[in-house]
């Protein structure tokens, strides 16, 4: 007979974090940061969503991180 066991694998508060902000900066560098940069931005908390509405509607890189800052 075997016997069953169940595996729950428990996420730490702390690990949640990094993987969120792993995330956050792929979607940074997706927007056409490098990755310090991103890092940086995420460390910032820069608001993502209006980095990006202000690339869509022109704005320069350069121009869109210092409008978020």
């Amino acid at each position: 007979m075997v016997a069953a066991v169940r595996c729950v694998f428990v996420m730490s508060p702390s690990d949640e974090i990094v993987r969120v902000e792993k995330l956050e900066i792929e979607r940074f560098m997706a927007l056409g940061l490098g990755r310090y940069q991103a890092i940086r931005a995420v460390e910032d908390a820069i608001d993502r969503h209006a980095l990006e509405t202000l690339l869509e509607t022109g704005c320069t890189l350069a121009a869109a991180l210092e409008i978020s800052h």
